[in-house]
C-alpha cells in the first residue's frame, strides 16, 4: 500500500467479512487456515480496497466426532485506493443478510430495482 496517497483514499460506506476455513478429516487437516488469506478474501470483495479498518477477528472451531472445520473470520470497513479501483463501485445499493445470530450470511451489490424488491418483500413480511 502506498501511504503517501493515504489522505485519496476512501472509507467504504459498509463491512465486508472474509474468512479462510480449514477442513480437517479424523484429525488430519486438508489444508491449514491462514489469518492473511482470510484478510485477502474480504478485501478481493470491494474494487481498490487495499486494507480493513474497525476490523475484528474471530476464530471458528467446529468440532464433531469425524469431522473438524477451524478458522479465521475477518470482518471490518475497507479502505479503497481510488486509483486501484477499476470504476466506481458495482451499486449503490447493496444488501446484506444476517443469520439467526446477526453474523452476515451474504453481501452483494444489486440494482436499485433488485434492491425495491427486496425491500418490499420485508416490509411485506412484517
Amino acid at each position: 500500500m502506498d501511504l503517501s496517497k493515504a489522505a485519496t483514499f476512501q472509507r467504504a460506506k459498509s463491512r465486508v467479512e472474509g474468512e479462510d476455513i480449514s477442513h480437517i478429516i479424523i484429525f488430519i487437516p486438508l489444508t491449514m487456515a491462514n489469518m492473511k488469506e482470510a484478510i485477502d478474501n474480504a478485501l478481493e470483495k470491494v474494487p481498490g480496497a487495499v486494507a480493513l479498518v474497525d476490523g475484528v477477528l474471530y476464530q471458528r472451531m467446529y468440532i464433531f466426532i469425524l469431522y473438524d472445520q477451524v478458522g479465521f473470520i475477518i470482518e471490518g470497513t475497507p479502505l479503497i485506493d481510488p486509483s486501484l479501483a477499476k470504476g466506481p463501485l458495482p451499486s449503490s445499493h447493496m444488501i446484506c443478510r444476517l443469520d439467526g445470530s446477526g453474523k452476515v450470511e451474504e453481501f452483494s451489490y444489486v440494482t436499485k430495482d433488485e434492491y425495491g424488491k427486496v425491500k418490499a418483500e420485508a416490509v411485506g413480511a412484517d
